[in-house]
Formats: C-alpha cells, structure tokens, sequence
C-alpha cells in the first residue's frame, strides 16, 4: 500500500484472506479492505468501482484489477 500511494490513487483496495493483514494494510494507508476468505473478492471490487475495473486472476489465489 505505501507503494501505491506514489501513484495517488483515489482508492487503494486491498485483498487478503487475513484479517491482520488487512488491517495492517489500511493503518498504511488502503482505503479499503477485503477479506476474500468466502472468495466473493471480484464481486466486491466491481461494486466499489461500480465496474469500471477489468480483472485478472493469477493462480492460485492473486487478483489484479485496473481501473478502465
């Protein structure tokens, strides 16, 4: 996340099957977290931007999205 801040983003979402991890992420700076423990990750994503990401899955369990 403190990464991603060089690039000012409007959003930093940040996925993670750990609820530490998450939270770790937000206190640096992700202004939203997901816990993808139940895998309903991409469905959320496209909620939050209101679609206007494409989505990748990478095996086994990363997820990249752009914003469109």
């Amino acid at each position: 996340t403190i990464a991603a801040q060089l690039y000012s983003p409007s959003e930093i979402i940040v996925i993670d099957r750990d609820a530490n991890r998450l939270n770790a992420a937000v206190s640096f700076g992700a202004t939203q977290s997901i816990n993808n423990s139940d895998g309903s990750a991409v469905k959320r994503v496209m909620e939050l931007t209101k679609g206007k990401v494409n989505i990748e899955r990478f095996p086994p369990h990363h997820i990249v999205a752009h914003l469109v």
